[in-house]
């Protein structure tokens, strides 16, 4: 299996058992992956677009005020003069 630049037919992808012998079956594998690229794009994407979504919507509460939602590290925690804790 080559770890460079390869530009016969006759390649090994992957796994053993997915092997090209014609210019067909290359096409088709170079489809195949470009299309699975595609694919993880448009999954990783969403996840990005949930994700921000639901941060989003947890740190506003229902009369729209926000929430900080590090409460470790809030001004709340700490007051001048007081240790907290200790």
């Amino acid at each position: 299996m080559h770890m460079t630049f390869y530009w016969r037919r006759n390649v090994t992808l992957l796994f053993s058992s997915w092997q090209t012998d014609s210019w067909i079956s290359y096409t088709l594998t170079l489809l195949t992956c470009f299309i699975f690229s595609i694919l993880y794009q448009y999954m990783e994407d969403h996840h990005l677009r949930f994700k921000l979504l639901s941060t989003s919507a947890a740190s506003t509460t229902t009369n729209g005020t926000t929430v900080d939602t590090t409460p470790l590290l809030s001004k709340k925690i700490f007051t001048v003069g007081v240790v907290v804790g200790g």
